[in-house]
């Protein structure tokens, strides 16, 4: 099993909260992991794209975390030899409103 698909099963997975720091616990944990697979294919732009909606959105870090994310998105396609796709440019666009 990938680590995409790691990532997918830990995160679906039924979970009984018993305490209100709980679902933080499970934000931290979902960020490390699709840090890791950020880490693990750069060129991949739907990881970085989701990495910026999480912190942005759930983990409240503000629009300059979110616009970091999709910089390296940008980044790691030219890289890469890829041109970033409208679907980077509409997230973004999508963050600042």
């Amino acid at each position: 099993m990938g680590l995409q698909e790691q990532m997918v099963s830990k995160l679906l997975t039924p979970v009984v909260v018993h305490s209100y720091f709980k679902p933080l616990e499970l934000l931290t944990e979902a960020e490390r992991l699709f840090i890791s697979a950020a880490r693990s294919r750069p060129s991949h732009a739907a990881t970085w794209l989701a990495l910026a909606e999480l912190r942005t959105r759930k983990l409240r870090h503000g629009p300059q975390s979110g616009r970091r994310c999709y910089h390296t998105t940008e980044g790691e396609l030219k890289k890469a030899g890829l041109e970033p796709s409208y679907r980077v440019y509409t997230a973004l666009t999508a963050l600042e409103w």
